[in-house]
C-alpha cells in the first residue's frame, strides 16, 4: 500500500464537476490511506445585501457539505469538512497551507476560448504556490489507465514523480518529451533537402535524449520510462490522450512566482482543451 499523501484537499461547489473531483479524492485517499479534507468556500456578502435577500444560504451550504463528508466516510475514508467565507481560490490556498496539503483537487470545467491570463478558479489555483493541483474532468470510474509526465529539458522531475505518486499511487508512469528542431523551417527555406532535415532532426533528438536521461538519473527514474516524440508538444500530448484513453497528464507550472500571471503555454493549452485530468506541479 502506498504511503503517499497525509492530507488531500478537495474544493467543492456541489456542481457535477465538483462531484467528479470528490470521487477522485475519495479514490486517492483510500489508495494512499490519506485524510481527505473537503472545502466549500462562499464569498462573504455585504450586510445590506443579506438584509435585502432575507439571509444567506450558509445553512444549505453547510448541510450540503455535511452530505459530501458523510458520503466520503461511507466509503471508509477519514474525511473532514471545512466551510469558509472567502473566494474559492483564496480559501483553497489558505487551507492548503494550514494543512500542509500534499495535493489539492478541483473540478475543471471546460473553457471554450483559451485565455491569455489565468482566469478560472481552477487555473488560479494551478498557477499559485507549490502544492500539486489536480484538475479533474472525468468521472473516477477506476484508477488512471496511464500516467504521462510531460517533460521539457528543464523539468524538476523529482517533484513531478512525487506528485504523480500522490495522485496515482502505485501506477507506473512514462516521461514524454516532444522535441522540435527550432530552425527546421529556416533550413527548408534555405533549400536544405529532406536528408539534411532528417539528419538535423536526429541531432536534435540526440541532444534532447541526453539531456532528459540526466534528469531521469538525477530523479532515480529508470531510463526505460523515457519516450521521445517529434512534433509540437500540444499535438503530441493530444495524440497520447487519444491513444491511451483515461490518462493523467503531469505538467510543470510556468516559471513565474507571481500569482495569476501566466502558466506555461502548453500547460495552459491542456487546461483549456484536454478532456483528461491534469496534474500541475
Amino acid at each position: 500500500m502506498a504511503s503517499a499523501a497525509h492530507a488531500i484537499l478537495v474544493g467543492t461547489d456541489f456542481s457535477r464537476s465538483a462531484e467528479h473531483a470528490v470521487e477522485r479524492g475519495i479514490q486517492i485517499a483510500k489508495a494512499s490511506r490519506a485524510a481527505l479534507h473537503l472545502l466549500h468556500a462562499s464569498p462573504r456578502l455585504p450586510r445590506a445585501l443579506v438584509k435585502l435577500v432575507g439571509g444567506s444560504d450558509d445553512d444549505a451550504d453547510r448541510a450540503a457539505l455535511e452530505r459530501v463528508v458523510a458520503h466520503a466516510r461511507a466509503a471508509k475514508v477519514k474525511a473532514h469538512g471545512h466551510h469558509l467565507e472567502a473566494a474559492p481560490s483564496a480559501a483553497l490556498r489558505a487551507k492548503a497551507r494550514e494543512l500542509s496539503a500534499d495535493l489539492v483537487i478541483v473540478g475543471a470545467r471546460g473553457r471554450t476560448l483559451p485565455d491569455t491570463f489565468v482566469g478560472s478558479t481552477a487555473e488560479r489555483i494551478a498557477a499559485f504556490g507549490r502544492v500539486p493541483v489536480l484538475l479533474v474532468r472525468r468521472r473516477a470510474h477506476r484508477a488512471y489507465r496511464a500516467v504521462i509526465i510531460a517533460a521539457d529539458k528543464d523539468i524538476d522531475l523529482r517533484r513531478a514523480v512525487a506528485a504523480a505518486a500522490v495522485a496515482a499511487p502505485g501506477r507506473a508512469f512514462s516521461v514524454l518529451h516532444a522535441y522540435e528542431g527550432p530552425f527546421e523551417l529556416s533550413l527548408r527555406l534555405h533549400g536544405v533537402n529532406a536528408a539534411g532535415i532528417r539528419s538535423y532532426r536526429r541531432e536534435v533528438r540526440r541532444e534532447a535524449h541526453a539531456a532528459l536521461l540526466e534528469r531521469l538519473e538525477d530523479a532515480g527514474v529508470d531510463r526505460s520510462a523515457l519516450v521521445l516524440r517529434h512534433g509540437d508538444p500540444r499535438r503530441v500530448l493530444k495524440h497520447a490522450e487519444e491513444e491511451r484513453g483515461d490518462v493523467l497528464f503531469v505538467l510543470q507550472r510556468g516559471r513565474s512566482e507571481v500569482a495569476h500571471v501566466l502558466v506555461g503555454s502548453v500547460t495552459r493549452s491542456l487546461i483549456a482543451h484536454a478532456t483528461s485530468d491534469v496534474l500541475i506541479v
